[in-house]
């Protein structure tokens, strides 16, 4: 029994400094690992200081800290990265030095990608225990490098000594029971109260060990120097504890947040299908990693790069969740401004048809939530395949180019969308606009074109380029097709030309 309680123990410890490598590899940005290179070039890099300085960060939080450092696998052998020690010391490892002691797991951990722990081992430093972290690409989920932390196995060794204490305790606990019931045969009743006091001290002694250990793994699952931010909550999502980075991302101070849940960060962007497929994934396998858009305290809406995962006590039971995110604006920003390149129309710098079917159906179904008007403008330049075969198509262009900032001028909110259909044609998103408003809007544009006084002197109509203009107002159903309110603009369109062209037609 007491060599079983011993693994218990031991297996416990080696679960914990897991988990404390894992969160402490989790505080590294991929991004900036990635761009090292594991020689001594690194030195002096921005990449490579942020990284150190990480490293230092986490020897910090633990006095029992002896190592921490960040290795690479660079044909077939591990090399350093990054040390927390000063380069004046002699156990510091420049960057691209071969760990030629590096212990056995620490290859397996390259192609597995989990979590280990390594010792308790003796060497010139002392008797120390490792624990190794992987650190993934953000966007292929390879292991790009392993974070080690050596830990003085001195307290290793004495937690595991103290359960096998706690297993000699209760045992001569049990057997001084059996022996009080032994003997009570005899003298029932003598006992009774002395028995009971025994039964009530070793329940007390469970209660305290139980809560030692609760506390343990709160104290390692939290990290207070980490970038990322960090909550604990309950199994029922209540926030028990977070960490300085969670303040400054949420805008929530720890004494505001903790008691309450993490609904208080919830934006109303997903959907209830979203957060199905959240919580399923952490009942399969006891984490999620993903992408959600949360509120700040102070209302603005920001993207949070997620981790959860499920903290289990040793009966199997989800006792804790550890939740472990970060702000991905910067990211996003980068993001949609490459996707707002690839999708402007390169002539006008209007938005180009692709982006404008995207944008039509979000604000379709945004309009169908809201019940709200949703209208939409189809201009077309009149007679345009005559003045460009007349004047030119390098003139050709040159009159779009007018056209175009009329259009811009004219459509003043942030909310409104226009866009480059095709050729000489023209539309237009107007969200949460009536049928005047729309109107009105048309009209401007149809004169501010005439106003330009471009000359047309193949034009059926007027000596100058003119356009005509369809505009439809609705306010989506859910059994509407999104696509008939385009053609109902399309053939306002139509109408507008076959009524003389240079005029506004509603349909």
């Amino acid at each position: 029994m007491t060599n079983s309680v011993s693994r218990y123990g031991e297996g416990r410890e080696r679960e914990i400094l897991k988990l404390l490598a894992a969160t402490a590899a989790a505080s590294f940005a991929p991004d900036t690992v990635r761009k090292l290179q594991g020689n001594p070039s690194d030195i002096g890099t921005k990449a490579f200081d942020q990284v150190r300085e990480q490293l230092q960060k986490i020897r910090q939080v633990d006095p029992d800290s002896r190592f921490v450092y960040l290795m690479a696998k660079k044909k077939d052998q591990v090399i350093f990265l990054a040390d927390a020690e000063p380069p004046e010391s002699e156990d510091y490892s420049p960057p691209g030095e071969v760990y030629r002691e590096a212990p056995p797991g620490l290859q397996q951990i390259f192609f597995q990608g989990t979590p280990i722990t390594e010792g308790p081992y003796h060497d010139r430093w002392g008797v120390w225990v490792t624990g190794l972290a992987p650190i993934r690409d953000s966007r292929t989920g390879q292991v790009i490098a392993v974070l080690g932390i050596d830990l003085n196995a001195a307290r290793w060794l004495a937690s595991v000594s103290r359960y096998r204490v706690f297993c000699i305790a209760l045992t001569a606990l049990v057997s001084g029971i059996i022996a009080l019931l032994l003997v009570g045969i005899y003298f029932q009743g003598r006992f009774s109260a002395r028995i009971n006091r025994l039964n009530q001290d070793l329940q007390q002694e469970l209660r305290e060990r139980e809560r030692a250990e609760q506390s343990l793994r709160l104290a390692a699952a939290v990290i207070e120097n980490t970038a990322e931010g960090i909550a604990v909550t309950r199994a029922d999502g209540t926030i028990r504890k977070v960490n300085q980075a969670f303040e400054q991302i949420t805008g929530w101070r720890a004494l505001e947040a903790v008691g309450q849940t993490m609904k208080i960060l919830k934006s109303g962007e997903h959907d209830a299908a979203f957060y199905q497929a959240m919580w399923k994934s952490l009942g399969e396998t006891g984490k999620w990693k993903g992408e959600i858009w949360n509120r700040r305290k102070n209302g603005e809406l920001y993207p949070q790069a997620t981790t959860i995962n499920a903290l289990k006590d040793s009966e199997g039971a989800v006792g804790y969740y550890a939740v472990i995110f970060s702000d991905v604006t910067e990211q996003k920003q980068i993001e949609n401004n490459l996707r707002d390149l690839s999708a402007l129309d390169g002539l006008t710098g209007l938005y180009n048809r692709r982006m404008f079917d995207e944008t039509f159906f979000k604000e379709w179904k945004r309009a169908m939530r809201d019940a709200s008007p949703l209208s939409l403008i189809m201009i077309d330049i009149d007679f345009f395949k005559k003045f460009n075969d007349f004047y030119g198509h390098l003139d050709g262009d040159v009159c779009i180019q007018h056209v175009t900032q009329v259009i811009k001028s004219c459509v003043r909110r942030a909310a409104d969308f226009p866009a480059r259909y095709g050729g000489e044609e023209f539309v237009i998103i107007l969200p949460e606009t009536d049928q005047a408003g729309v109107r009105a809007v048309a009209e401007r544009i149809r004169e501010d074109v005439a106003a330009l006084a471009i000359p047309h002197a193949m034009s059926d109509i007027a000596e100058i380029v003119t356009v005509s203009i369809g505009c439809v107002t609705d306010v989506p159903q859910m059994n509407a097709i999104p696509l008939q309110l385009i053609n109902q603009a399309d053939q306002a369109l139509y109408r507008a030309k076959t009524s003389g062209r240079n005029r506004v037609a509603n349909l």
